[in-house]
């Protein structure tokens, strides 16, 4: 199969805006902690640069899907499945600082959730797009 299919762009796209995302999930982190007071250098950094990590991995498979990458394809469940898993992560310790810190509910927290669902949206529509008949045999799988 020569010809990419379309949702091979589309997943490409979806790699790229979920990368932008977590980048967005990150500076937001970012501003929240430094709202929250948080001083130790070793608990301010952890998180942004986990998140950081999480972009990168983001946009290397954006590149593996358009480079027809075998690679690329199972990393594209696994990574989703990951971000699946994160998100719930992410949205547990949102409701802890919310549930002591009720007064930091401020634009940036609602931009945090508004990313984390989108980012959970675009997750389970990889998925579904790499289950695809035309994605799978792209990328050489039965």
């Amino acid at each position: 199969m020569n010809q990419k299919p379309k949702g091979i762009g589309i997943l490409f796209g979806l790699w790229i805006v979920i990368g932008i995302l977590i980048l967005v999930i990150t500076i937001i982190d970012l501003r929240m902690m430094e709202h929250l007071g948080v001083t130790f250098p070793r608990d301010f950094y952890i998180q942004p640069i986990f998140y950081l990590i999480l972009a990168v991995i983001s946009f290397v498979l954006a590149y593996g899907v358009m480079s027809k990458k075998n690679w690329a394809w199972l990393g594209s469940l696994m990574f989703s499945s990951f971000l699946l898993y994160q998100f719930g992560v992410a949205l547990q310790s949102l409701a802890f600082i919310f549930g002591r810190n009720y007064h930091v509910l401020r634009v940036e927290n609602i931009a945090h959730y508004i990313a984390l669902y989108l980012e959970l949206a675009f997750a389970i529509l990889v998925i579904y797009l790499s289950t695809r008949s035309q994605v799978k045999a792209y990328f050489g799988k039965t």
